[in-house]
């Protein structure tokens, strides 16, 4: 839930017409939160048919992202006059996309089990990263001449992390809560321990035995004496 969050403020970065660097950092927080899920579900212990068809998702989520960082900085690469920066963010996005896309050859998953706003998503950004790695390399071979840097000299991209997860007090802390008004009262404070209730029926046995034989018995003999 809270890639998904993340996932919302990148949207709204993107409808805000944020600056391009900023967006891939949004972009960057989202894919390393879907990373942190794939791990979570990769080492589950749980069977992993309950998780049948989310790894493939969310490895389609951590992939696209990652595009859209590189593409993003692409993009700010540009408009700072970076060609060659550029040209080499945009080769790792398309790299990104093609571990994807190579997959989806590989399975059926990408075509028949993939919501549709995923594969067009995929198709867009596919085509519109091919189409500026076309453009820019043409324009800086003719006209920037530009040295495109290997991927280890590209600046590192670090994540804007907007949603965080937030545990209730409540539920970190739960004995805290357990005689306050918030949830009401205790539910089994009433409910006694077999034990204890074995015990008290017992004691409640050997005390009518006890009164009946050295009270009530002894009496009775009494007022039999009394009466003849």
């Amino acid at each position: 839930m809270v890639a998904q969050a993340q996932e919302c403020s990148f949207f709204k970065a993107v409808i805000d017409k944020m600056k391009n660097k900023n967006i891939a950092k949004v972009a960057k927080s989202v894919a390393e939160f879907y990373s942190s899920c794939l791990d979570s579900i990769r080492n589950s212990s749980l069977p992993q048919s309950l998780f049948q068809g989310w790894e493939n998702q969310i490895l389609f989520k951590v992939s696209y992202y990652e595009a859209v960082v590189h593409y993003r900085c692409a993009c700010d690469s540009f408009e700072n006059g970076k060609y060659g920066a550029e040209i080499a963010h945009l080769q790792l996005a398309l790299l990104s996309l093609d571990s994807v896309k190579s997959m989806s050859d590989q399975s059926s998953w990408f075509g028949s089990r993939l919501p549709k706003s995923f594969s067009d998503s995929f198709e867009a950004l596919y085509r519109t990263i091919s189409e500026s790695l076309s453009r820019s390399s043409n324009d800086n071979d003719l006209i920037y001449l530009d040295i495109v840097p290997p991927p280890h000299e590209l600046s590192p991209v670090s994540g804007f992390k907007m949603a965080n997860m937030i545990v209730p007090e409540v539920i970190s802390q739960p004995a805290s809560f357990v005689e306050k008004e918030e949830l009401g009262p205790p539910l089994f404070r009433a409910l006694v321990p077999l034990v204890v209730h074995q015990a008290a029926s017992l004691y409640e046995e050997r005390k009518e035995q006890y009164i009946r034989l050295r009270i009530l018995s002894p009496l009775d003999e009494l007022s039999a004496e009394c009466s003849k």
